[in-house]
């Protein structure tokens, strides 16, 4: 899988990332509805720019956020609506605050 785009894992009751390492050219990557808790297992997805992580169990912003800063710096959309995460005091703006390239959360602009 070392030259796949796109990937799209939905409904498919995945708790983590896993597996991902010969993924290099990865630019789209969708895991929305699963049973995730924790962003991880994105190393080196340095050119990965779409990740949607919706209706999972994600629930607090530190790791999640600083792993997806450190590996995947050409993200631009991200979205994690509909996760424990996503009704947090601040939600938007620390997602924006720490993911300073993300042009967009949930589909929305930072605006």
């Amino acid at each position: 899988m070392t030259n796949l785009k796109t990937l799209i894992l939905s409904f498919n009751e995945i708790e983590e990332i896993e597996s991902l390492s010969s993924c290099h050219q990865l630019l789209k990557l969708d895991l929305h509805n699963n049973f995730i808790r924790k962003v991880k297992g994105l190393e080196s997805k340095d050119k990965l720019t779409y990740l949607d992580l919706t209706y999972n169990w994600i629930d607090e912003f530190g790791e999640s956020l600083e792993h997806l800063k450190k590996n995947c710096p050409s993200l631009k959309d991200l979205f994690m609506k509909c996760n424990p995460i996503s009704i947090k005091r601040g939600y938007r703006t620390e997602v924006f605050d720490v993911l300073q390239n993300l042009n967009k959360l949930d589909g929305e602009d930072l605006v």
